[in-house]
């Protein structure tokens, strides 16, 4: 299974940071449980409940029995039969060879495993995390006022880190296998980073700031606005934004990075929008394709392109999308893609709000394989929605849901046996992607709906 491992950090509607949201912890919101029967559908259907914050009034622990841990799930990819979560003040891994029955490794502590940490009154700070594809032993993270993080996870319940840059403040990234080499482009202000993490696994707890780290480093490869929300990429195409245009830039002759500045495949400008999120790309059947979730007005939308365009010699301008209508209570913000068992690429699209008009979805899963001709799978049956089951201004005490404490739907990825993996947040689950049910009109193509059984043998 391919997976493209992006960013899922909460981006900005604004150039500045939001500010972290006070939290109420309600007796009766917790704990979570997942949706229930009467709202599944013939394509979706919940797994486990892996993680729940499970906190009232100060007092946290996990599903799993790991007191103290930080509790929030704040993005989540994918390698193999791994799961790697980013938790706001570390990282939690999972095996997830058995779907059904997931096995949590031990929390990382990134406090007690990063020299440069010090004491911040700031609740979260690695919100965003990727891996390499087809390397489970290499994970990056943003780690915002901590700079940039190389983990070192060959032993999944040990983990060390290979290196680090405390000298840049690294919220969204983007992790790529180039020729025989895997690299990350971290956006850090209004510049893209370039770093080798291949030689950065060579490296045992190398600081750039404290150490000669060589080959790791590779300086800024592209400068532009400090209004930057978002980057991300496909193979050897890497997209980077600002809040009102794009751009797409061909890295596939990265080793004369930064010498040059790299081709730049695609421009265009995001217009009539009052907000945006992340970027995701992908390539399906021979064409490259970009989805971007926006706020026109007060309406949520996702925008779908065809940009199989930066393939051809020379440079091209963003086409225009297929619009697809999300919330219109609660823009999305997030965006990724993943591929399921059968080939095909799937996007989750979700929101970093938590609090807001309970309203029966504000997330969506979406079979991508015609992005002209999006497919949503969230059940339809329940008037009041199957995410809606989790939504916290939904429900009403003193019955304890649905509705819990502190969800946000921020990311979603396939697993193997085509799970979906949800980060919400104070909760991390899994659903089931199932396969389509048959086509009522190919039951009886033989003939035997006419009464023909000559294919049964009958006399």
């Amino acid at each position: 299974m391919r997976i493209i491992a992006l960013a899922a950090a909460s981006l900005l509607l604004a150039a500045a940071a939001p500010k972290e949201p006070e939290l109420v912890f309600e007796p009766y919101r917790t704990p979570a449980r997942s949706v229930e029967a009467s709202r599944w559908g013939e394509r979706l259907q919940p797994v486990t409940l892996t993680g729940d914050a499970r906190r009232v009034l100060g007092d946290s622990t996990h599903v799993d029995g790991e007191p103290g841990d930080t509790p929030f799930w704040h993005a989540l990819a994918v390698e193999g039969d791994y799961l790697f979560t980013a938790t706001g003040q570390g990282m939690k891994l999972y095996d997830i060879s058995a779907p059904t029955a997931p096995i949590a490794f031990g929390f990382v502590d990134a406090s007690e495993e990063i020299t440069w940490w010090h004491f911040t009154d700031k609740n979260s700070f690695i919100t965003s995390i990727g891996v390499p594809e087809g390397n489970s032993n290499v994970v990056v993270t943003g780690a915002e006022d901590f700079g940039f993080i190389v983990w070192d996870t060959s032993n999944k319940g040990d983990v060390g880190y290979h290196y680090g840059d405390s000298d840049v403040y690294v919220r969204y990234l983007y992790v790529a296998a180039i020729g025989a080499r895997a690299y990350a482009f971290a956006l850090s202000g209004g510049t893209v980073r370039l770093y080798d993490l291949t030689a950065a696994a060579a490296l045992d707890s190398c600081h750039e700031q404290d150490q000669s780290c060589p080959g790791v480093s590779k300086g800024v490869v592209m400068s532009g606005s400090s209004a930057s929300v978002a980057i991300g990429g496909t193979g050897d195409f890497v997209v980077y934004r600002n809040l009102v245009s794009i751009s797409i830039l061909d890295a596939s002759n990265i080793s004369s990075f930064p010498g040059g500045s790299p081709p730049i495949k695609l421009t265009g400008t995001l217009s009539g929008i009052s907000g945006t999120g992340e970027t995701v790309m992908w390539e399906y059947g021979g064409s490259h394709y970009l989805a971007i979730p926006v706020k026109v007005g007060t309406a949520g939308k996702l925008w779908v392109y065809d940009v199989s365009c930066i393939t051809n010699a020379g440079a091209c301008t963003l086409p225009t999308p297929t619009v697809y209508s999300t919330s219109s209570v609660v823009a999305p913000t997030t965006v990724s893609v993943s591929f399921g068992a059968d080939g095909k690429p799937y996007l989750y699209v979700g929101s970093t709000q938590i609090f807001g008009n309970c309203v029966p979805q504000r997330e969506y899963l979406y079979d991508a394989s015609d992005p002209a001709a999006l497919v949503e799978l969230t059940p339809q049956g329940h008037p009041e929605g199957y995410w809606g089951w989790y939504y916290e201004d939904c429900g009403a005490p003193p019955q304890g849901g649905p509705g819990f404490n502190a969800f946000a739907p921020r990311g979603g990825r396939l697993g193997p046996g085509d799970v979906l993996y949800r980060a919400g947040f104070s909760i991390l689950d899994s659903h089931q992607l199932l396969a389509p049910p048959p086509d009522p009109s190919l039951v009886f193509a033989d003939g035997f709906e006419s009464g023909d059984t000559s294919a049964w043998g009958a006399p």
